[in-house]
């Protein structure tokens, strides 16, 4: 089959956002820890909401940055298409194995400026989704009411760019497709002879 390939993970860009995540996290922790006093100076005038965004901060924020030094340890590749799927591991959502005959198309959304994600649209993503843990199950609950996927291929942590992505992907596809249609029709020419 063509285009059996492994991605492997950027250790520069997990190491950018390990770095952009703890520095924003210490902010989240400093604010956090700030007396009324010091608060009074600030913009916002209001301790409980200085505290909350600082707690919220530090706990978001140090989740991601535990999840990136985690990937700068990890040898595993980021994307790796086999012959009958692929194996996600881009992001802290990802499913792991997810067979091409489950997948029904590609759509490509603009989250923020200059940040685009990759959905893998599946007949039937319940059935992933069954397989995680209750608390992995439930926020990708909710990213299945932002997005039409519960696999998302964020392909800033990989060492190639979303286009790069979304041809291997496309070929990869397309070659499995190529194959599930010569079979029946190697096995009806055996068959009759």
């Amino acid at each position: 089959m063509a285009n059996l390939i492994s991605i492997p993970l950027s250790k520069a860009k997990n190491s950018a956002g390990l770095a952009a995540c703890s520095a924003f996290a210490w902010i989240g922790w400093w604010l956090f820890h700030l007396d009324d006093v010091q608060i009074q100076s600030l913009i916002f005038n209001n301790p409980k909401f200085v505290h909350s965004f600082g707690l919220f901060s530090f706990v978001l924020l140090g989740t991601f940055a535990l999840w990136f030094l985690r990937k700068l340890f990890d040898n595993s590749p980021g994307l790796q298409f086999l012959e009958n799927g692929f194996i996600d591991n881009t992001n802290m959502f990802s499913l792991g194995f997810i067979a091409w005959e489950d997948v029904t198309g590609l759509e490509v959304r603009e989250v923020a400026k200059n940040q685009k994600l990759l959905y893998v649209l599946l007949r039937s993503p319940a059935k992933y989704i069954s397989k995680c843990g209750f608390t992995k199950r439930v926020l990708l609950g909710l990213c299945m009411k932002l997005g039409p996927s519960p696999v998302t291929i964020v392909t800033r942590s990989l060492s190639l760019n979303l286009d790069e992505v979304i041809a291997l992907m496309k070929d990869n596809y397309a070659a499995f497709e190529i194959a599930r249609q010569t079979i029946p029709a190697e096995r009806e020419t055996s068959a009759s002879s």
